[in-house]
Formats: structure tokens, sequence, C-alpha cells
């Protein structure tokens, strides 16, 4: 599946295949280890806005340049996800995670922190039955 992702044809996973796997909650992203860092850093943004009251991570401390990294990451994926492209990781359950601690992507396309539509396409892409969140972003 990742090399599909990359451009690189597979003989047995077929688009088809792959809308089937999906279809019955099938994720690609679920490794494991991908997923304890995942929730690693998750933790770190949790306790970050506990401390400081917020998600704007300091740019110019060494301290926090893995969350700074992984923030990036996800703000990336979250811009593909709007423009209609696959996200690798960043899931409907992901998003919903984000959205209920107050996180805010930044849009390239609307001002809501995490839009309902979104994480509903996401969910019909992927198959997943998640309720949704939607949080507007202050202005």
């Amino acid at each position: 599946y990742n090399n599909i992702q990359k451009g690189i044809k597979s003989s047995r996973l077929t688009d088809q295949r792959i809308a089937q796997l999906e279809s019955i909650g099938f994720h690609f992203t679920g490794t494991g280890k991908w997923d304890e860092e995942w929730d690693e850093r998750l933790n770190e943004l949790k306790e970050f806005k506990e401390v400081l009251g917020h998600f704007d991570i300091p740019s110019d401390e060494d301290d926090y340049q893995s969350l700074r990294q992984w923030v990036t990451k996800n703000q990336a994926e979250y811009v593909k996800i709007e423009r209609g492209e696959k996200s690798s990781h960043l899931t409907p359950e992901r998003l919903r995670r984000l959205g209920e601690m107050g996180f805010h992507f930044k849009s390239t396309l609307t001002s809501a922190s995490i839009p309902e539509d979104t994480i509903e396409y996401e969910e019909s892409r992927q198959g997943a039955s998640l309720q949704s969140v939607s949080e507007s972003k202050p202005d």
C-alpha cells in the first residue's frame, strides 16, 4: 500500500481491493509503533496546552522541536484532506481527538478548525463510523 501511495503500481492490491478493505473498516496506517508515537506526541501537545494555555509551539526553542515537527506534519496532512487528497495517517479518529482538545488547524480553504464535512469525508472514504467534531476557529 505504501508503494501505491508513492506511485508504484501493484498487481495484487488494486484500487478496487483497497476500496473493499476500506469499506470494511481496514486502515492501512495502523502499524502499532507509529500509532504509539502519534499518541505520545498528542499527549505532549495536551501537556503543552495545559502548562502554557495555547498550542503556539515556539520555533526558537529546541525543547519543542519534535513536537513542532509533529504538528507541522499533521498540518500538512490536513491540507491534503482539504484538497481532496488522501492523508497517509490523519484518520477521522485522530481529527476528532485533536478537535476535542481544541486544536485548530490552519485551514487553507475555510475558517473552521476541523470542519464537520472534512471528518465526514474521511469517515466515508475510510469506512469509519465516528462522530464528527466541529468548532469554529476564533477570528
